[in-house]
């Protein structure tokens, strides 16, 4: 479980009565919050909502992996070298992350999902 509080979360959003974000999903404690999305299989995809159409923001990504690139080159200074990027062995399709989009316009709307 992931929980985001609004004053630890830079440019949080969220209902005004609301302050935290519970993600039920997360290997590890390290959640990604806000951001853009990695369309590195197919070309960027337009993710509107179902609902008014509205083109939605990132609110969230769970990644497979801790840090990218096989030399390591992406690893944090504070992981030894030689240690694995996949610490949980849990693996998101066959190793993509997933992405949770939100509408702005509305918390009441749907979230959308991709995974690359």
């Amino acid at each position: 479980m992931a929980q985001l509080y609004r004053r630890d979360v830079p440019d949080f959003t969220g209902p005004a009565d609301a302050d935290l974000l519970q993600v039920l999903w997360c290997p590890l404690d390290h959640p990604e919050e806000g951001g853009f999305a990695n369309w590195s299989l197919t070309d960027p995809h337009p993710m509107d909502c179902v609902e008014c159409g509205t083109a939605m923001t990132l609110l969230f990504t769970a990644a497979s992996s801790e840090w990218h690139g096989t030399g390591g080159s992406w690893r944090p200074v504070e992981e030894p070298p030689g240690v694995s990027s996949v610490p949980t062995d849990v693996s998101i399709g066959r190793g993509y992350g997933l992405f949770v989009f939100r509408c702005p316009e509305s918390y009441e709307h749907p979230p959308a999902t991709a995974m690359q």
